[in-house]
């Protein structure tokens, strides 16, 4: 069965909100910056509300979305990663994600089922 309750995402690396009006608007969108001007994970209040999380990754990761990434993981928030350059992911990273697209719109698609929002990819 399929949920349509909103969701709580947390963007991460390099993407905005406005990256995702439009797929994503009906849900509450986290970034970093939203949460805290210095933060290394996601503080106490939102770390029980996360529901998934999407990595824009521009060619190379910042300590803090390293930190980010590791938090999901050991968290249980499925991670995908939209590779917007045409570099190789690093292993680790692709170790740590739900999966690796250089599609925004499949990055998106696959959240979202991976979430229960929507049935198939």
């Amino acid at each position: 069965m399929l949920s349509f309750k909103v969701k709580r995402i947390y963007l991460l690396g390099d993407c905005d909100t406005e990256d995702f009006s439009g797929r994503l608007s009906e849900h509450t969108l986290v970034t970093p910056r939203s949460i805290s001007k210095y933060h290394f994970s996601p503080p106490a209040s939102f770390q029980k509300s996360l529901d998934g999380s999407l990595l824009a990754y521009n060619g190379e990761l910042s300590d803090t979305e390293e930190i980010d990434v590791t938090w999901c993981y050991q968290n249980g928030v499925p991670l995908v990663v939209w590779n917007k350059t045409d570099s190789t992911v690093p292993q680790w990273l692709q170790w740590h994600a739900l999966s690796v697209f250089t599609s925004k719109e499949r990055a998106v698609k696959i959240l979202l089922t991976s979430l229960g929002l929507i049935e198939q990819a």
